[in-house]
């Protein structure tokens, strides 16, 4: 995570270096995957010709970003770097626990001074059909910007997905259970390659061999075509600790403890407690404090890769499931994303809490206390979760038969179930269709045209629907776990059949087709999405119209006397078989897709 002022303290001492493909011979590369992916997004952001100060519209799609993920990487192969290992993190330390929630808490800060900015109505720009730049190429322009909020929930997730499906990169990916940059700096070390990374702690671990290492930082990276040419400025910790005469660690601790300190007093600093100890003397003055940092940074064993997952696991589910492997007992600890959504409604994350609950069961049998970290009205909270004593019957109601799009029904159930069980009026029927389209179309292609205005309702019911997506997200990784087998006496094998269809984030959420969605106008896509919500009465017998725009419409509106018949027309076998014999194209003429047959009527 990187620490404050240790990068402006080093930097005198990193050297510019060349890389192109003209080069002899290759140079190892280990990748920090999390600072790969927010860097990566980062630059997608200044590189678009949207200039919307709606965070909506400007921000690019999963699907965007994952190709720039990929041009990124392509360029740095082509200037001679070969690509080992991508790590992302599995685990964070305790002592990393008060750096999260203040990161959380800024999030939520800037959600809040958004909204207070913009209670009734998100701006939008009058022409939105501009097609994207590559990102990554001669032609691009980069427009420094600082984004009204923090980065999408999901680019983590994104990332290791597109990762994980490439043809060559796949065999690089891999979640390890602790800190990524450990990993990095070990495998760096061993292969007098370099690392990466946008976190200046990489800096602080030092080789026990001498071996001549680079760091570079995603921010000195420079590209220059055509080439394409790559320039750098590249930190040898062997040689910097060299000219300094101090332990890196050791100075990074310093730094950490006094953060006003310039450069020249830290160097002083450690250098006087370095004479000190060789003469004999004791120094005490940091004890516990400084052996604790120290511990953080001692490289894994060459040999170690006991917990590393050889494929990429979504950083927050990865960690919730290496919990597992600690001590029985204690507090689990679930961080779930910071979602967009209406700071001033009920959390987003009510939606999904039912599946999340139960994939938790399967993970903690035992009975261990579990609790998430999410927004909880206006602060970020922990809550407990409560145990399902009978996860097996919560799972096969939800994904019995497995059919084709079977995630649909379940995602439309959580959102209305949210609405019903607050005792509050359900959204309008056409932001349940643009729910509906955006899970049940294929992925469509890059475009920023859009047939109607976000709105704060809009919004919440989008974060809901993304909330439902990642619960189901945590169930299939907690159903592929291979060790599940061993606590829970189940080879799960039904269901690893049935989760391993739910498409990845790119699939299933995409704010453009959510949006376009609520305005349909192609008789086959409008007949497969109002079929889809026939399964649910409570939201097509009934059109619900609030007036989204209005600061008022905040969702605590509670539905005059229906609330209890809403939630008993919610016969949930009743719908679930309509959405299964819809979505398998059971009772179709030809048996075959639904949009072909739909088609084909029309």
């Amino acid at each position: 995570m990187g620490i404050p002022r240790l990068y402006n303290h080093l930097r005198p001492y990193a050297r510019p270096e060349s890389f192109s493909s003209a080069a002899v011979q290759t140079t190892p590369l280990f990748i920090d995957g999390p600072g790969l992916a927010y860097h990566v997004y980062h630059f997608v952001l200044c590189s678009s010709p949207l200039t919307a100060s709606n965070p909506w519209e400007s921000a690019p799609s999963y699907r965007d970003f994952q190709a720039a993920v990929v041009a990124y990487l392509d360029l740095l192969a082509e200037a001679s770097f070969s690509i080992h290992k991508i790590y992302f993190d599995g685990y964070l330390p305790i002592s990393k626990r008060p750096t999260r929630l203040s990161r959380l808490v800024d999030s939520l800060r800037k959600l809040q001074s958004f909204h207070s900015l913009n209670p009734h109505a998100l701006h939008s720009v009058a022409n939105h059909d501009n097609a994207r730049l590559d990102v990554f190429s001669a032609t691009a322009g980069f427009t420094p910007r600082t984004p009204s909020l923090s980065a999408p929930p999901f680019i983590l997730a994104a990332t290791i997905e597109i990762l994980s499906a490439h043809p060559i990169y796949s065999a690089t990916v891999s979640t390890v259970p602790a800190e990524a940059e450990s990993y990095c700096a070990r495998d760096a070390i061993c292969a007098s390659g370099i690392v990466l990374t946008g976190d200046s702690d990489l800096l602080l671990f030092a080789s026990p061999s001498g071996a001549d290492w680079g760091v570079m930082m995603f921010r000195d990276v420079h590209i220059a075509f055509p080439g394409p040419r790559i320039s750098a400025r590249v930190f040898r910790p062997t040689t910097v600790a060299g000219s300094l005469g101090v332990d890196l660690t050791f100075l990074g601790f310093l730094t950490q403890c006094d953060g006003n300190a310039t450069s020249n007093m830290l160097q002083q600093r450690a250098l006087r407690i370095e004479e000190r100890k060789k003469s004999g003397s004791a120094v005490e003055e940091y004890g516990k404090q400084w052996r604790e940092f120290a511990t953080a940074y001692v490289l894994p064993p060459p040999s170690c890769e006991l917990g590393v997952v050889p494929r990429g696991v979504e950083p927050r589910i990865a960690e919730i499931i290496q919990q597992r492997e600690g001590r029985a007992g204690g507090v689990k600890t679930m961080f779930l994303p910071f979602l967009w959504e209406d700071p001033t409604r009920g959390s987003a994350w009510d939606a999904g809490r039912g599946i999340r609950a139960a994939a938790y069961s399967l993970l903690f049998p035992h009975g261990d206390a579990i609790e998430e970290v999410c927004r909880r009205g206006r602060r970020i909270s922990a809550g407990p979760v409560e145990h399902v004593q009978d996860p097996d019957s919560l799972l096969q109601s939800l994904l019995q038969g497995g059919d084709e799009k079977w995630w649909t029904g379940i995602v439309l159930d959580e959102v209305i179930a949210v609405f019903e069980n607050r005792g509050q009026q359900l959204p309008e029927k056409s932001i349940l269709r643009g729910v509906a389209h955006m899970l049940l179309s294929p992925a469509p292609p890059s475009c920023t045209v859009l047939a109607g205005k976000w709105t704060w309702e809009r919004i919440q019911i989008y974060a809901m629907a993304q909330a439902t997506w990642y619960s189901l997200l945590l169930l299939k990784e907690v159903v592929f776990d291979t060790s599940l087998s061993a606590s829970t006496g189940k080879d799960g094998g039904d269901w690893r059949r049935v989760v391993q269809t739910l498409p990845g984030v790119a699939d299933c959420v995409d704010g453009t087709c959510f949006i376009n969605g609520m305005a349909l106008s192609g008789m086959a896509e409008k007949q497969a999405v109002e079929l889809a919500l026939s399964c649910h009465p409570s939201a097509s017998e009934e059109e619900v119209v609030v007036d989204a725009g209005s600061s008022s419409s905040n969702g605590n509106h509670k539905r005059p006397g229906n609330v209890e018949r809403g939630k008993k027309r919610r016969d949930k076998k009743r719908k679930r078989g309509i959405v299964e014999a819809y979505l398998s194209g059971k009772g179709q003429p030809d048996g075959g897709n639904m949009f072909s047959a739909l088609t084909d009527r029309t």
